[in-house]
């Protein structure tokens, strides 16, 4: 499995030179054909006019957390992140599972072989470290939730009228949530920090 870029006509295109590999296939169902690896890869990359420097985007499907990802043949042979096939290609090898291609850049859709190493998970982890992106994201509580349909106001008024004896049931058609909701207020199950 071979690759390399050549300049032509004003844009840059990746040069298949050897796909042995992974070999062609041809969907008679559907009347189209697939390509190889290296081929449908090509046909996902969008390289800048400095394409030893810039990041390569990925412009086909992306996972969760941005990164590309490729079928890698058949529905068998499963699918992969585009950044290790896209080391694969350019460094002419087949990587083992438990090795990671990590990002200098830190951008999860390059597929820049230069941004891209090798390294244990260790290595990825203390990479992400050390760049600052050990960071998780701000836990959001009470009215910040995205998906908070009471106020704090309301949360206090729901636990006076339990303590004054009204059934969960009508509290919470009262306020047009469910009476497990009301029960786990009431328990301080949810809404703890008021």
């Amino acid at each position: 499995m071979m690759g390399s870029i050549i300049y032509k006509a004003g844009i840059y295109n990746l040069k298949i030179d050897n796909a042995a590999v992974y070999s062609s296939s041809y969907n008679k169902k559907a009347k189209k054909f697939h390509g190889s690896l290296t081929e449908r890869f090509s046909r996902y990359v969008y390289l800048s006019k400095d394409i030893n420097n810039n990041c390569w985007n990925w412009m086909g499907a992306k996972n969760d957390c941005g990164y590309g990802v490729i079928g890698r043949g058949t529905r068998c042979h499963g699918i992969s992140k585009a950044h290790r096939v896209a080391y694969e290609i350019f460094h002419f090898t087949d990587l083992h599972k438990t090795i990671c291609v990590c990002h200098i850049c830190d951008n999860p859709a390059c597929v820049n072989p230069k941004h891209l190493f090798l390294g244990t998970q260790a290595d990825n982890v203390a990479d992400m470290i050390a760049k600052g992106r050990n960071t998780p994201p701000p836990v959001r509580k009470g009215e910040e939730a995205n998906f908070a349909k009471l106020t704090e106001q309301q949360i206090r008024q729901i636990r006076k009228l339990s303590k004054a004896g009204t059934s969960s049931r009508k509290i919470a058609k009262s306020f047009a949530v469910s009476k497990t909701t009301i029960l786990q207020i009431v328990n301080h199950k949810s809404w703890r920090h008021v």
